[in-house]
């Protein structure tokens, strides 16, 4: 039984949000065996069996967006009998005792909540015991009984589901931090559209590097996405006579041009970074407006702008994303950030900007650019 996640979302916004949580979970569970999958008002039921694919469609759930819990329990006809049965058929491979805990959401029901805690109390098969740590949940409603042991509840991720807010483009670097401002977007129902410039002479080298696999952590979240991988040689020709103090300021500028005209053509309104304020010397407040300056009609989104690094670490490392990301990489940024200037003037930055034609070098990077699309 899943549950959804943050269901404040009311009025229209509801159907739509039900709708693209049920089209996630299925492409999250597709090709693993199960009997049925029932949307009902507030929760989708997952009917199972002996031959199901259960603790792999129990792992997939543990990675979609927009669940609150899910719930691992057996369904059965609303009658003390059917409700004791299939007790005893939980509870078989568990030491007693338990606390029944019963709530009837089906108020038309003959029977009440106080009476299945009585008969299990006249019962002799399962030991009850209302001061036990071990809880037997049972949940009667017009579509059955719901019965569970609290062992089986898993906390879902929360958050909204991806694509419930749109597409982003997301700069995609080959450290720690970008991928973890990744899972954030996703968990405010961005879809991700990445953009991967890198330091290759080559295209397919990038492609075949660490970030294959940084992208298959994230696929775990959501499985279907477009990356572009675009070349940096272009900006690295460009600016051969510019003091290693501003390269680092003017290729940002660079990558905010080319997401912004990704976004355009992709129908994104949001470029997500992995920014983190003053934690490099290009993420200083001036600087921070130096290199985003100039990008129009879009939401420039900074998950990680609070955090420190240790933070974004700890993050890293419980979504399964810092092993890859700590792997040794030809990264195109660390290559411009040498003796980084740590405050700039907007007005100094778009004039070294216009003399070097960075808007000229985003257009030229982007045609050399491959665009994969990934569907795991």
């Amino acid at each position: 039984m899943v549950y959804f996640g943050e269901l404040w979302l009311k009025g229209k916004n509801r159907p739509n949000f039900i709708k693209m949580l049920k089209n996630n979970i299925l492409d999250s569970i597709s090709g693993l065996n199960y009997k049925e999958f029932v949307p009902i008002r507030d929760r989708f039921l997952i009917y199972i069996d002996s031959s199901s694919d259960t603790d792999r469609i129990l792992e997939k759930l543990g990675y979609v967006f927009g669940i609150s819990k899910f719930i691992k329990g057996v369904i059965t006809e609303n009658s003390i009998d059917s409700i004791l049965e299939a007790a005893k058929h939980l509870c078989n491979k568990e030491a007693g005792p338990f606390k029944i805990s019963a709530h009837r959401t089906d108020k038309s029901l003959k029977f009440t909540s106080d009476d299945i805690v009585s008969a299990f109390i006249r019962q002799d098969k399962i030991e009850v015991s209302k001061d036990s740590d071990k809880t037997l949940f049972i949940n009667p409603t017009n579509i059955g009984t719901f019965e569970y042991l609290y062992k089986d509840i898993f906390k879902g991720l929360g958050g909204l589901p991806v694509g419930m807010s749109g597409k982003a483009v997301i700069l995609l670097s080959g450290g720690i931090d970008s991928p973890v401002a990744s899972y954030y977007a996703m968990k405010r129902g961005l879809a991700p559209i990445y953009l991967h410039v890198h330091a290759f002479d080559d295209n397919s080298k990038a492609e075949n590097s660490k970030m294959k696999l940084i992208l298959e952590d994230l696929s775990k979240y959501y499985n279907k996405f477009k990356v572009y991988y675009v070349p940096a040689y272009i900006f690295q020709l460009s600016i051969l006579d510019v003091k290693h103090s501003f390269e680092i300021i003017l290729f940002k500028r660079m990558l905010y041009q080319i997401a912004q005209k990704v976004a355009k053509k992709e129908g994104a309104k949001v470029i997500v970074t992995g920014e983190s304020l003053s934690q490099v010397s290009s993420q200083t407040v001036s600087n921070l407006i130096s290199t985003s300056h100039g990008v129009k009609d879009l939401l420039v989104m900074r998950p990680l702008i609070g955090f420190d690094k240790q933070d974004i670490i700890s993050k890293a490392k419980e979504i399964g994303t810092y092993d890859r990301s700590i792997m040794k990489y030809k990264d195109v940024c660390s290559m411009h950030s040498r003796d980084a200037v740590t405050t700039t003037r907007l007005k100094e930055i778009e004039d070294l900007s216009d003399s070097v034609g960075i808007d000229d070098i985003s257009d030229r990077s982007l045609l050399k650019a491959d665009v994969l699309d990934y569907h795991y």
